[in-house]
């Protein structure tokens, strides 16, 4: 493992001199790929929808069937607009939920009734597309209410003389785009009005607005950027080459969606790793993704991003940040915004990782595929709110048939168990990322260690420099509680006052008395790693997380992991030197399970058959909360409620001193 170690490590010496460099844009102009774009999508490595013995050949008997299926549900559905009031209770209560709830729906059921028919040939999908394009096509803006205070106006209610472009109004226009282009004559044959309409909208909801308007989101004036950055730029490009018919605009539009992404891959670190967490994997790297293969196919292949060594290393982040399976739910490393529960359906890390030749990450997506109810592995019917991802899988539907096949085949001859472990034997187990200051480690005994140093200006922070979890055979033991579900002050100014996103309710210290704060200068400093398979050493000092109130000169937190063949062990030793005692020191755990203390300074943790053993330095008094889950998304992942573990030093501690905790499986 320490050869992995020292190949990364060469890694980020030769691309730290790129880490601001011009990624795709040189290489598309001087490809001459730019001349490859024009109307008409001929580009589209799809059948057109007329070509029926295309569609059946790329699609295996089972994805045409659960297409069909799952688009024969929605045959009566009324798509929904939210109402104006619906849009200002965001202002009012933070509730955002209730403007975007429909617009989710609809976009999901137009995806399945685009793909449902085409699948199918029939036409019986036909007058609900049209219902849909026809509503969208009438709207003012299909941004989201949350995302309209960059307006002038600052308001929820969407301003009709300027318009934005979000996350969601570029899903709309890319899935309406898709629908105009593969039934534009079935739609003319109802009535012409509906695709001029469509025209009309999209022009000014996305061509106009793409050139005209500086969004936050492109990199520009300063900006910094995140998972916006590809997720905008991919579905922006796809209508343009969708539906424009303008060649040189279109040319236009492929040339500025280059800079956009540049701007992107100069933001993210060169390690490989997903600051803003493993749910936005989904929606950062893998857009990434999306919008190369999208270049690549409308290019023909005269520009081709996907072999990038930064686009190779990002693939494999998932599959390390994955724990395994609990009491039916598939828990992952959750830092930032991201939940507990993997989020992230193989139909999208199939394609990205097949594209860029990761074994690891092809075998995680299968891995997902194998299901413990049938002891089968089954291809996943494609689904979901992004029609281009579900295209992309699908074009791949025969092939990945075919993959699971051949590991059916395997269970029957060496069981399913074995087979399921055998597309895991690949991943590391140990993976330092240097630059992101992520540690993970997979123990022999099943154990699962993570943790972080960072700073508190990451995309979709939490304070949480220094964070660590423990899971026992994907059982949750020490945890990090991910965050509530978004509304008003998720974005705010108000965001550190929501409970989950501070230290102090994650596996942190309180030094005398004072949390840790917000903004990129709140950082790890001196961070100290060397590592094997078997041990590993991971120090960092975290005082620069805390703001001067903490009168902190150095607190040095180390982690000493060790994986031998009696298990799993940690020692967790935080060395601090304080100017002033103001306060007690607080040092906190979070945890599902239940806590018992069997005498002083031994504690035992407990979720369900799986529990740890946690020793602390007897000068510490403990106490546990309960913390009562209101939030949905939250509750979840963990059930009802969390314990907080507190250990409290004296009021009058040594300015001098180390509290010592160790960790070791029950």
């Amino acid at each position: 493992m320490k050869r992995v170690i020292t190949i990364a490590a060469a890694i980020l010496v030769c691309f730290a001199a790129e880490a601001q460099r011009n990624w795709f844009h040189e290489d598309f102009v001087k490809s001459g790929a730019l001349s490859s774009f024009k109307s008409g999508a001929q580009w589209l490595p799809f059948p057109a929808y007329s070509d029926r013995a295309g569609w059946d050949a790329m699609l295996s008997p089972a994805q045409k069937e659960g297409l069909v299926k799952a688009g024969e549900k929605y045959l009566k559905y009324k798509f929904e607009w939210p109402t104006a009031m619906q849009a200002v209770e965001f202002e009012r209560s933070g509730n955002r939920s209730e403007f975007e709830r429909p617009l989710r729906k609809n976009m999901s059921v137009m995806n399945s009734l685009v793909v449902a028919e085409l699948a199918e040939g029939k036409g019986r999908f036909i007058p609900q597309i049209a219902n849909c394009i026809w509503l969208y096509s009438n709207q003012i803006s299909w941004v989201f209410s949350a995302h309209n205070n960059r307006q002038p106006s600052r308001r929820a209610l969407a301003d009709p003389e300027y318009w934005l472009i979000d996350l969601f109004s570029a899903d709309a226009g890319m899935t309406l785009s898709f629908a105009y282009r593969f039934f534009k004559a079935e739609l003319d044959a109802i009535d012409p009005s509906i695709c001029r309409a469509l025209r009309i909208s999209l022009e000014q909801k996305i061509f106009k607005p793409f050139f005209e308007v500086d969004h936050w989101w492109m990199g520009k004036s300063g900006n910094t950027v995140n998972n916006w950055c590809p997720w905008c730029a991919s579905n922006v490009l796809l209508a343009f080459l969708l539906v424009h018919e303008d060649d040189e605009i279109i040319r236009k539009a492929a040339d500025k969606s280059l800079v956009i992404v540049d701007n992107y891959m100069n933001s993210i670190l060169q390690d490989g790793a997903c600051d803003e967490g493993a749910l936005y994997f989904a929606h950062g790297p893998c857009k990434l993704y999306d919008y190369l293969q999208i270049m690549y196919d409308a290019s023909e292949g005269a520009f081709n991003g996907l072999t990038d060594p930064l686009v190779r290393r990002l693939v494999d982040y998932l599959s390390r940040c994955y724990i395994g399976m609990y009491d039916g739910k598939k828990f992952v490393v959750n830092y930032a915004d991201a939940v507990g529960r993997l989020s992230v359906s193989p139909i999208i890390t199939w394609p990205y990782a097949n594209a860029v030749g990761s074994r690891q990450s092809v075998d995680f997506s299968l891995y997902l595929m194998g299901f413990y109810r049938t002891k089968q592995f089954e291809e996943p019917i494609a689904g979901g709110r992004d029609l281009f991802r579900i295209l992309n899988f699908i074009r791949h539907s025969s092939e990945v048939a075919a993959q699971v096949d051949s590991l059916n085949m395997l269970v029957g001859q060496k069981g399913f168990e074995t087979v399921k472990a055998d597309l895991r034997a690949s991943v590391e187990p140990m993976y330092w990322y240097e630059q992101t200051q992520q540690l993970l480690c997979r123990g022999k005994d099943g154990t699962f260690f993570a943790a972080k140093g960072g700073h508190n200006g990451e995309s979709h922070n939490h304070n949480d420099v220094g964070q660590f979890l423990w899971y026992r055979d994907a059982c949750p033991l020490i945890i990090d509680p991910g965050a509530p579900t978004y509304t008003r002050q998720t974005f705010s100014k108000e965001r550190y006052t929501l409970w989950p996103m501070q230290s102090q309710w994650h596996n942190l210290p309180s030094i005398n008395g004072v949390m840790q704060k917000n903004s990129r200068q709140y950082a790890a400093s001196g961070v100290a790693f060397s590592g094997s398979e078997s041990a590993v050493t991971l120090s960092m000092d975290i005082s620069g997380a805390y703001p001067e109130d903490a009168s902190c000169l150095s607190w040095r937190r180390s982690f000493n992991y060790r994986n031998n063949a009696r298990g799993a062990t940690l020692a967790i030793t935080d060395e601090y030197s304080l100017s002033e005692r103001k306060a007690a020191d607080e040092e906190h755990f979070i945890t599902p399970g239940t806590v018992t203390e069997l005498r002083k300074g031994v504690l035992r943790i407990q979720n369900g058959k799986k529990s740890i053993i946690l020793t602390y330095s007897k000068n510490l008094e403990c106490s546990v909360e309960t913390k009562e889950l209101d939030d949905k998304r939250i509750a979840d992942d963990w059930g009802s409620s969390l314990r907080r573990i507190t250990l409290r030093s004296a009021d009058n501690a040594p300015l001098k001193g180390k509290y010592i905790f160790t960790i070791t499986n029950e």
